[in-house]
């Protein structure tokens, strides 16, 4: 879903601010796709019964951290990009990776629940049960 709707804001940011805008585009979709691909790793290492809520407050953090310490950046740098709408992109580009980043995490953490919680006898029950299938 991300691929398919990252290029249409840097598009229109192109049409409307020219090189200004396809560089803020890619800046502040690059910031919030590293950020969530990073938090998303995070939550990898860390999904287990004791350390699932830990990995998916540090992956906020890098989703959110990243895109803000990049605008901050850009905003104080004054480069052409910042005058070619990358607040506005990295809002734009921020929401989807953000639903897109929340719905993995919880599917990596639920992953990691079932296989923890699973007693050995448990384990033993549905190997039969994929063998008799």
């Amino acid at each position: 879903m991300v691929c398919v709707y990252y290029p249409v804001p840097g598009w229109i940011a192109y049409a409307n601010y020219g090189v200004a805008g396809l560089t803020a585009a890619l800046l502040a979709g690059g910031a919030c796709f590293i950020g969530s691909v990073v938090g998303l790793g995070l939550v990898g290492l860390t999904r287990g019964p004791h350390t699932g809520v830990q990995g998916i407050l540090g992956a906020k953090l890098l989703g959110m951290g990243l895109p803000l310490a990049t605008i901050a950046a850009v905003q104080a740098s004054g480069i052409p990009a910042a005058k070619g709408g990358i607040l506005i992109l990295a809002v734009v580009y921020f929401l989807p990776t953000l639903a897109v980043q929340t719905f993995l995490a919880v599917r990596l953490i639920n992953s990691g629940a079932k296989r923890v919680t699973m007693t050995p006898a448990e384990q033993n029950n549905t190997n039969a049960e994929t063998k008799a299938s």
